[in-house]
């Protein structure tokens, strides 16, 4: 059986986000799951929301990402 060891978080760089906005769209590029922002975040101080899946930063998508109604 091996056993996994989950990375050092402490030596990694926090992912790069923007304050998310309502109408923002992201992305797992892992697995596929998608949210939608339905309130701006009014944080202040630099911090921010952060959005993870499967171990990973979610990628935020741009409008031309979006399926378009068929």
């Amino acid at each position: 059986m091996s056993v996994q060891v989950a990375p050092d978080l402490s030596k990694m760089e926090p992912p790069q986000m923007t304050d998310p906005k309502k109408g923002d769209n992201y992305r797992c590029q892992k697995c596929g799951m998608e949210i939608e922002v339905t309130a701006s975040c009014k944080s202040t101080g630099g911090h921010h929301a952060r959005f993870e899946c499967c171990g990973q930063p979610l990628t935020q998508l741009e409008e031309m990402d979006f399926p378009t109604g068929t």
